[in-house]
């Protein structure tokens, strides 16, 4: 019997139309405007007409029928205009996947529309009811890939069509109801086989270039995250370790165990992350390594260990949790999970693990804070959550878990699995949660996955906020099967509710519950006894009472400060609790002189009061005002620097700040002065980043180097480029096409280890000939264009500005040091070190590398460096000649130290048993082995000294043991200077033991208590027997 159908298509255009709608309102599909005119269109073909009851059923539940049917009317043209048979659209089980798909995905409604074929093949290929295992997509891939062992194109082409086809069949199950843990399972098997396709397709190839290793040498991949916990989600990057044995093996044609694997795995991870034009198989990201962005690609298992050993923080034991072997040699990823386990799980009761879990919370909620849950569209308001971020969101779930794994694991094995439901389970069955706490997280977790998914599956993007339309958020409703956005809103908030009430009870070491002392209200009384006022400031630890008194009295002056007696009761409490934080800082005297200043900034910016209702954020300021009087001054100078950075205090990678410059000079191009002021700025609110994460512990001593070296080659390059601009206005750019400019960078830059006062040791290189074009002005030579862009350079620098310099630099490093030319041509560089460097001038390239400029000359740069300060080898008279150099720069710099201060001094860096001491001894021993050791190239002392450590080395006179505490004592030593330059805000190395400044030192690098400042003395003088005992050790005596 005909259909209905059957008898509207028979109809005119206009009557047609009208049938269509009236039919599809009385079947309640939604979106009728987009839906009548596709709908009626494909009314035309014959072939269409039969399914048309099932295609109209089928769009009565996609999210958006509309999109779902424009695209499959597009595709059906698309199949007429290549004279493809359109039927095959028609056919189960292609009709269904693609309106199920195109109605839930603008992606696949897209690919689709223009692909036809593609829908059809995932009818025809694809078992849509299967889920499918890694043993099961492995299989499918080595089949799929076989043919492409030696092309690495084609193999990268054919795993991304594998992908796309099984990320739609993926989707497509979850859209027809699968339970969450299954599809996201599937997802991390996906992603696992495509890891071992690619280990399996690049492995041979290196391996044919570079020949076998002489001795065996495994590796594995840890997936990390949801990849680990085999929860991946549809836009989610796969957090993976690279590991590999050891260090002991090399290839026949010289490459070590390190280099290869490295290499191996930048090629597995361009595989997978490299964009075509058929899109990327999964985002790699590495920053869970050892180090982070600032680790090597690929570690050892011995240098691993030592890393979390040394180094390792409470967030790298929860990321941990979840660490498991997904690709490469799985018999050694057990032994990962072996000699990690002991790192994870504390026997001790861990209660320390859940505030640190907690402040990681606080830490996500306080870069939130300038987020509300509503937000205004169209005037009307609209529910704005985060399912993953917003309080009770998917975040609260995993660390309520991972906070109790932390805490219980190490006693409770049972505990320690890395899926999130799975653990939540075993807190139930170990009697650690309730049942009724179980459920409401799971069933909550698999909620908020859910809707997750949905929102992912529209375009694939790592989205986790419901969306600002109104109609995209209408879909999503209607896609999950609700009748209106509003019915889900209202599920969720709900639903989130519940979680955040639970996640509440761990907050109760991070509730601001602080007891203030009644004396307060005494100090704070304007009209109180002076001399009761005083007793209050010195029992609370302060040195110099009055002067104290004096400075509050001076922020409690103006009616509007926190201080004043009449000011509102709940400013009132903010000044005392803040008050309480700055007797707790390094230095209550130094934290209260700052007092005034801050007060006067935060009357002219008042809305930044607020911030310090906050306890974490009142620590921070007391912490920055009683450690540093640069800090301080930064902070005062910047009020908002409160909510841009301590708010958040977390590291931004170095990618970040990178566009940070570029988006904060972008305008400025054409305005020199305002670029530096930008730049200085910058400047200041990264330097005031790290330190806050330095004072507070969670950044050790070789972080804070790396980073504030990151910061200075990002200034370095912005200055380079404003110069080159600059001066290129005027005189034109060079003619020679080949001319370049490159930056070398020695010293704490160039290895790496800067301090927070670190001047700039630079030189600088370029190449080519002839003279510049264009311009408004006559063209000069070459040699000369480039003199002038450094000049330039090094005034954009050094210049003095309302917001400070950037860096003081010294430029007496370079060819002829102070006699040489501004420039030196890169064969000339060559030339001068092959014949008439000194040793010493050898010892500062041991430091070096290009830092900024032209890439492709910074590469030559570095070999040429690399080349000068190694090839020539050992030194027959070597250690008598450093000692000799020594020996002079301590005599010089003592006799300048009893002249300035007076009174006996620990010099950090140039007295007996300093800094300097290490570093001479690291280079001593690079000169005479750096040749034919390759763990000893490197510009960074620490690095080299753990080249040492790794064992190997003929250097006898050096113990591991040895190298391992110097190593440690080196890094004391830095911190100290960091902290004792930043407390002054002077270029100073000199710590008196006898001063009240000893303790304020103490506290800020990490002491505690009462013998905080005796336990640094003693440590610095143990540290510099330490380094003193190793250097006469390597380098003889030292004349001393």
């Amino acid at each position: 019997m005909p259909s209905v159908w059957h008898a509207i298509s028979g109809l005119a255009p206009s009557a047609r139309r009208e049938a269509v709608r009236a039919e599809l309102s009385a079947l309640h599909v939604a979106e009728l405007a987009e839906v009548e005119a596709s709908f009626a269109t494909l009314l035309d073909l014959p072939s269409f007409v039969p399914v048309a009851p099932r295609s109209a059923d089928l769009l009565k539940h996609v999210g958006s029928p509309g999109r779902a049917i424009s695209a499959f009317a597009d595709a059906a043209d698309r199949c007429l205009a290549r004279g493809v048979d359109v039927s095959s659209l028609f056919k189960e089980p292609v009709l269904a996947l693609f309106l199920e798909l195109a109605g839930s995905s603008g992606k696949a409604a897209r690919r689709f529309a223009s692909e036809p074929a593609l829908a059809i093949d995932l009818g025809q290929r694809c078992d849509l009811d299967a889920a499918l295992t890694v043993t099961d997509f492995m299989r499918d891939l080595s089949h799929v890939v076989k043919d492409t062992r030696e092309h690495t194109e084609a193999f990268d082409r054919d795993l991304r069509a594998y992908r796309n086809r099984h990320m739609l069949r993926i989707a497509l199950r979850e859209l027809r109801g699968i339970d969450v843990r299954v599809t996201a399972a599937e997802l991390a098997d996906l992603a696992s086989a495509a890891m071992q396709a690619a280990l399996d397709h690049h492995q041979p190839i290196l391996a044919a270039q570079h020949g076998p290793f002489d001795r065996s040498c495994r590796h594995v991949v840890i997936g990390m995250g949801k990849f680990g916990g085999r929860e991946l989600n549809f836009a989610s990057d796969i957090d993976v370790i690279y590991l590999y044995e050891h260090d002991r093996a090399s290839t026949t044609s010289g490459l070590s165990a390190h280099q290869f694997h490295v290499r191996l795995f930048e090629r597995v991870s361009a595989s997978l992350n490299r964009i075509t034009d058929q899109g990327f198989v999964f985002r790699v990201d590495l920053d869970l390594r050892p180090e982070g962005k600032c680790g090597a690609l690929a570690n050892s298992l011995a240098s691993a260990e030592r890393y979390y050993e040394s180094w390792g923080r409470t967030w790298e034991r929860a990321a941990w949790i979840k660490g498991r072997p997904v690709a490469g040699d799985l018999s050694l990823g057990s032994s990962v999970h072996d000699m990690m386990r002991p790192f994870v799980y504390r026997k001790l009761f861990d209660v320390k693990a859940i505030e640190a879990i907690v402040e990681m919370k606080s830490k996500i909620d306080a870069g939130r804070s300038s987020k509300t849950d509503v937000e205004s569209v169209g005037g009307r308001p609209m529910l704005d959550l985060d399912l993953k971020l917003s309080k009770g969101g998917i975040r609260e779930v995993e660390f309520f878990v991972q906070a109790h794994q932390l805490l219980h694991g190490g006693r409770e094995p049972r505990l320690r699995s890395a899926n999130t439901l799975e653990a939540l389970a075993d807190l139930e069955a170990a009697g650690i949660v309730s049942r009724r706490t179980r459920e409401v997280l799971s069933n909550a977790y698999l909620f908020l996955r859910k809707v997750e998914h949905r929102l992912q599956i529209v375009e694939e993007q790592q989205t986790h906020r419901l969306p600002p339309s109104r109609t995209s958020r209408a879909q999503l409703a209607r896609s999950l099967g609700y009748s209106s956005a509003a019915e889900l809103e209202a599920v969720l908030t709900e639903t989130m509710a519940q979680v955040h009430a639970i996640f509440a009870g761990l907050l109760s070491s991070a509730v601001d519950d602080d007891v203030v002392p009644p004396e307060l209200d005494t100090l704070l009384d304007l009209d109180a006894a002076p001399e009761d006022r005083v007793a209050i400031l010195d029992a609370r630890g302060v040195i110099r009472p009055e002067t104290a008194l004096s400075n509050l009295e001076a922020a409690a002056r103006s009616p509007l400060s926190l201080f004043h007696p009449r000011a509102d009761e709940s400013r009132r409490a903010i000044a005392k609790k803040f008050l309480m934080e700055c007797f707790a800082s390094p230095s209550p005297d130094r934290a209260i002189r700052h007092l005034p200043d801050l007060v006067r900034s935060l009357l002219v910016h008042s809305a930044y009061v607020t911030h310090l209702e906050r306890p974490t954020i009142r620590r921070g300021v007391a912490r920055v005002l009683g450690a540093s009087d640069l800090l301080a001054r930064i902070l005062v100078s910047h009020p908002r620097l409160l909510s841009n950075v301590l708010v958040s205090t977390d590291m931004l990678l170095a990618p970040a700040l990178e566009k940070i410059v570029v988006d904060r000079l972008e305008g400025t191009q054409q305005h020199p002065e305002l670029a530096l002021s930008v730049l200085r700025v910058i400047k200041q609110e990264e330097t005031l980043r790290v330190a806050i994460s330095d004072l507070a512990g969670e950044i050790d001593v070789a972080r804070v180097g790396a980073r504030l070296t990151t910061l200075a080659e990002l200034l370095l390059e912005a200055c380079l480029k404003l110069a080159i601009a600059s001066v290129t206005e005027r005189y034109g750019a060079p003619k020679d096409p080949e001319a370049r400019l490159a930056v070398v960078g020695g010293g704490t830059l160039g290895s790496g280890e800067m301090g927070y006062r670190s001047d700039l040791d630079l030189s600088v290189i370029f190449e080519g000939t002839g003279e510049t074009v264009g311009g408004s002005g006559a063209p000069i030579a070459l040699s000369e264009y480039y003199t002038r862009v450094v000049q330039r350079f090094l005034s954009f620098l050094t210049t003095k500005m309302k917001g400070g310099d950037l860096y003081d630099v010294d430029m007496r490093l370079r060819p002829s040091g102070n006699q040489g030319a501004l420039v030196a041509s890169l064969s000339g560089f060559c030339r001068y070190h092959e014949s008439e460097a000194q040793l010493w001038e050898r010892q500062a390239l041991l430091r070096s590398r290009a830092v900024a400029g032209d890439p492709e000359l910074r590469a030559k740069v570095d070999r040429a460096v690399m080349n000068a300060a190694y090839s020539p080898g050992p030194v027959a008279d070597a250690a008598v000649r450093i000692g000799e150099m020594r020996n002079r720069m301590e005599r010089e710099r003592s006799a300048a130290a009893q002249k300035r201060f007076q009174k006996p001094a620990f010099d950090l860096k140039l007295g007996r048993g300093g800094l300097v001491d290490v570093e001479f001894l690291v280079q001593y021993l690079q000169i005479q082995h750096g040749r034919d050791e390759p763990a000893l190239r490197t510009t960074s002392t620490r690095l080299a000294l753990r080249g040492i450590q790794a064992g190997g080395l003929a250097l006898t006179a050096l113990a591991h043991d040895t190298a391992r505490r110097l190593e440690a004592a080196y890094d004391r030593l830095k911190r100290v200077q960091n902290w004792l330059r930043l407390a002054h805000d002077q270029m100073i190395d000199h710590v008196f033991f006898e001063s009240e400044g000893l303790r304020p030192l103490a506290l800020a690098v990490g002491y505690e208590g009462a013998e905080a400042e005796a336990q640094l003395r003693r440590d610095l003088l143990a540290d510099s027997e330490v380094i003193h005992e190793a250097y006469r050790a390597v380098l003889g005596s030292d004349g001393r």
